[in-house]
């Protein structure tokens, strides 16, 4: 197996000209010579799609390659391509799911009670803390 080592790994921003200029020509070839700047979002969509699903072809059909665990891998690279994006990002997020998570109801309706709000508060922003931290994840 060749391993493919670089001093400075590339930014994700590089990664996605590179990918573009492979879909520019898989665009040219099998959409009519079109090109993906000038491509609705739909059929950009479509073509992405296409060009993946025909590497997993390619890959099916080569010797000694499994499709399946080549797109689970290519899958996993993005995610973590995606999240060393943000420095830090993975702490920040296990921290806060941490702390959305600690913050039951029970604990807060004390304090809310106390502090004279109603419980009504706690879990309108209970589920809005749930809600930006999926957001985040993305």
């Amino acid at each position: 197996m060749t391993q493919h080592i670089q001093a400075h790994e590339p930014a994700n921003v590089q990664r996605a000209q590179w990918a573009k200029a492979a879909l520019a020509v898989f665009i040219a070839d099998t959409f009519a010579g079109d090109h993906p700047d000038t491509m609705d979002s739909a059929d950009l969509a479509d073509a992405i799609a296409d060009l993946i699903c025909d590497l997993l072809h390619f890959a099916h059909y080569h010797p000694r390659m499994d499709a399946e665990a080549i797109h689970a891998r290519a899958l996993r690279h993005f995610q973590e391509e995606v999240n060393a994006d943000v420095p830090g990002k993975r702490d920040l997020l296990d921290a806060l799911e941490g702390l959305v998570l600690s913050l039951t109801p029970r604990k807060i309706a004390s304090v809310l009670n106390a502090a004279g709000y109603s419980t009504d508060i706690w879990q309108a922003a209970h589920r809005r803390a749930q809600t930006l931290l999926n957001q985040f994840r993305r």
